[in-house]
Order: structure tokens, then C-alpha cells, then sequence
């Protein structure tokens, strides 16, 4: 496996190491133009130290073991998911409640209100059944009333039409005395 060795030489990371620095692109990016620029050119410019190189290597190096694995991406996104999932739950739960409460307080008024009502037709019912027994006491008054005074007139009448006539009314023919005196 000479090019596996050849990657250790030239970047210093081993493979688990370079395989974290190529998950992020900035850390990837860097790492290549460490490696192209500390390479010989072409036109004989001067390269950078060592020390330069090895510096900005370390770096890269420090940075891939910091780099999150994909598996702990994995697990990370699984845990979004699950948080997404309970706040929806929960959003959901909270929407029945409310339902559930404002229904509650819904049915609790109507209850009232039809007992209400209910309570306002008894009084109606009761105050209109005293007032028919008023009426119905007051006519029964003033009949009695009236056919008092019509029985006193009527014999009061008799009385002076009797007294009036010169000879004795027999009895059979009293009641037409009383009805000509009443004429």
C-alpha cells in the first residue's frame, strides 16, 4: 500500500484523520493548499519553511480529530428529528387541550343559558297563572257583586210595588207583578 504511505508523508494525518479533515470543506481546502504550495514550483520561486508547513499541517491535524464523525452527524440529525417530532407532539397536544377547555367553557354557558331560560319560563308561567287567578277572582267578585245588587233592587222593587197595589196579590200571581214592576 505505497500511495496510503505516501498521504501519511506528505500531509502527516493518518487515514481515519484525513478521512474527518475531507468531511469539512474549509479544513479539506486548507490542508490542499498546504500540501500544493510547500510542493517545488516550477518557476523557482522559494517555498515555505518547514516549520510553515508543519505549523498549518498540525492545524489541520488538531482540527480533523475535533470534526464530528459522520456517525455522530447521523445521530445528530436523528435527534433533530426527535425534537421536531416532540415539539409537533406537543404542539398537537396543546391544540387538543385548548379544544377540550374552550368546549368545556362553551358547554358550561349553554347549560346556564337553557337553565336560565328555563328559570325565566317558570317565573313567566307562575306570574301568568297568578294573574289569571286575580282576573278570575276579581270576575267571580264582581258577579257576585252584581247579582247581589240586582237581588236587592229586585226586592226592593217588589217590596214597594207590593205595598203599593190596593189588593192583595195572590201568589200565583206574584211573579208577574214582580216582572210588570221591573218594566
Amino acid at each position: 500500500m505505497r500511495w496510503k504511505d505516501d498521504i501519511k508523508t506528505v500531509t502527516g494525518l493518518t487515514l481515519s484523520e484525513l478521512v474527518r479533515a475531507v468531511e469539512n470543506r474549509d479544513d479539506w481546502k486548507q490542508l490542499i493548499t498546504t500540501i500544493t504550495r510547500s510542493r517545488p514550483q516550477l518557476d523557482g520561486t522559494s517555498l515555505p519553511s518547514v516549520k510553515d508547513r508543519a505549523h498549518s499541517l498540525s492545524s489541520v491535524k488538531g482540527r480533523a480529530h475535533s470534526l464530528p464523525s459522520v456517525k455522530d452527524r447521523a445521530h445528530s440529525l436523528l435527534y433533530v428529528k426527535v425534537v421536531v417530532v416532540a415539539a409537533a407532539a406537543a404542539a398537537v397536544v396543546v391544540v387538543v387541550v385548548v379544544v377540550v377547555v374552550v368546549g368545556s367553557i362553551v358547554l358550561v354557558v349553554v347549560i346556564v343559558a337553557a337553565a336560565v331560560v328555563v328559570l325565566v319560563a317558570v317565573v313567566v308561567v307562575v306570574v301568568l297563572v297568578v294573574v289569571v287567578v286575580v282576573v278570575v277572582v276579581a270576575v267571580v267578585i264582581v258577579v257576585v257583586v252584581v247579582v247581589v245588587v240586582v237581588v236587592v233592587v229586585v226586592v226592593v222593587r217588589a217590596r214597594s210595588l207590593l205595598c203599593s197595589y190596593q189588593r192583595p196579590i195572590q201568589a200565583s200571581t206574584l211573579p208577574v207583578a214582580i216582572v210588570q214592576a221591573w218594566l
